[in-house]
């Protein structure tokens, strides 16, 4: 018995039938591809049926050598997975976890994430909610009075980039029909209800007739719109780029979402066990390393150089509010990831004049304090599988922190007044190439190669 033949027995018509089996494919989720699955998606294709499953393994070998996988998922036919929800349950202890599905009958929406700004963000209103708001007579001479002001600029700045954006609603498609369509559906309704009445054979005929036209006339009428927008489809900024949302509307596979092993060995199944595993591995990353051999005398001189008063080194200049616009305007990518505050590049680049007064005063407070704010110390780490790893183990992940737009703006500033007296002093040997300023591996290589070979 052929798999087209179960799946035509199975009769599924507006309704999901599970299905558990060792037949595994990319297309709902598995990790790998079996002759099963291959022919399982083959026959589900030619029946026009969709699988839905949550991405996540269900089969969890007790074997170490073996890596989970999804074998576990629904089979649908004629459902939108707008009304679907799916949920693995891992409170049995099993090697299997089952796959719980909720079928609605309304749109279920999806958690969108929260960002104060988009493309209709009224820009003007925001800058007048931050005229109002923002409070520019704080004292900034302790640490604590920076810590505050610091709260009180974001909190300002998030409430009215919240008030200046309005809410994304989802709106319902109308497809409309030409005067023609409209015209010959209300006729095939008038014929409709005569035959239904009369039952007369010629009413009969002459309604199949117009059902025939009608719906010739619809497919063209559809065929035309569907060339329409594909010819006005574009890859470009100009368009919005409607060629991508284009494509990410189309059937795609299920993302698989890889399992973790946790550090005694055990697989990590639920959210909350997976970030344990990697905060337990990234704590034991971010151990410091032990200073570096030297005696206590060494380095009571070296407390004592700094602390010495009466140093010729006079202190950095202030920033001027000029310095400030021209970093955040020209030196801030508007699309780069916010940190933990959600502030972005866009909303800090469209302040006001006082926006930009307050920001200047911070900044010049730090210099002036030498304290650097705890929350730009706050980042969000974000991990990324390196290419070539295993994505069970948690060390094949390279973390990426997002801090805070402003720490990095400050930073950009502060280089600003650093760079000329490191330049000036020599401070860092010509022989340096890690962190500098055009300074690349491949010019060290070269460097290296001419002095041992050329100038030997």
């Amino acid at each position: 018995m052929t798999l087209c033949s179960i799946l035509k027995h199975w009769e599924i018509d507006l309704f999901p039938e599970a299905t558990t089996n060792n037949a595994k494919h990319p297309q709902w989720g598995s990790r790998l591809l079996s002759p099963k699955g291959r022919e399982l998606h083959k026959a589900m294709e030619y029946l026009k049926l969709d699988s839905v499953s949550t991405g996540k393994p269900t089969y969890w070998p007790t074997d170490k050598r073996k890596i989970p996988d999804t074998i576990d998922f629904y089979i649908t036919k004629n459902i939108s997975k707008r009304y679907l929800k799916t949920k693995s349950c891992l409170e049995l202890s099993s090697d299997h976890s089952p796959v719980l599905l909720t079928l609605s009958s309304k749109v279920l929406e999806k958690e969108k994430p929260c960002i104060f700004s988009n493309k209709r963000t009224d820009w003007e209103y925001f800058r007048l909610q931050v005229e109002e708001t923002l409070n520019t007579s704080i004292p900034l001479k302790t640490e604590y009075e920076i810590t505050e002001s610091i709260e009180h600029f974001n909190q300002c700045i998030q409430q009215a980039a919240w008030n200046a954006t309005p809410l994304n609603s989802a709106k319902d498609s109308v497809n409309e029909s030409s005067v023609p369509v409209r015209l010959k559906v209300a006729e095939k309704r008038k014929l409709r209800k005569q035959w239904q009445t009369t039952r007369f054979p010629e009413l009969k005929a002459k309604l199949n007739k117009v059902t025939k036209s009608l719906r010739k006339m619809l497919n063209s009428e559809r065929n035309q719109g569907i060339q329409e927008y594909l010819q006005n489809l574009s890859a470009t900024q100009a368009s919005d780029y409607t060629l991508w949302k284009a494509t990410k509307r189309l059937k795609q596979p299920e993302i698989l979402i890889t399992p973790v092993r946790s550090p005694d060995g055990k697989w990590a199944r639920s959210a909350n066990e997976k970030a344990d595993a990697f905060a337990q591995h990234l704590a034991e990353v971010f151990t410091p390393h032990p200073d570096a051999a030297q005696s206590e005398e060494e380095e009571d001189e070296i407390y004592r150089a700094l602390n010495e008063p009466y140093q010729l080194e006079l202190p950095l200049h202030n920033f001027k509010k000029n310095e400030v616009i021209k970093i955040i305007q020209n030196n801030l990518n508007p699309k780069k990831a916010s940190g933990y505050n959600l502030i972005t590049g866009q909303i800090l680049q469209n302040l006001p004049e006082k926006g930009w007064k307050f920001l200047t005063q911070l900044f010049n407070a730090i210099l002036r304090t030498s304290f650097f704010p705890l929350q730009w110390k706050v980042s969000q780490i974000i991990l990324i599988l390196k290419p070539g790893k295993k994505p069970e183990d948690v060390k094949s992940y390279r973390p990426i922190s997002l801090l805070p737009i402003l720490s990095k703006v400050f930073e950009k500033l502060l280089l600003s007044r650093l760079r000329p007296i490191i330049e000036e002093k020599g401070l860092i040997p010509n022989h340096q190439f890690g962190f500098r300023h055009k300074h690349a591996s491949i010019e060290q290589a070269h460097r290296i190669y001419k002095k041992k070979y050329i100038q030997a």
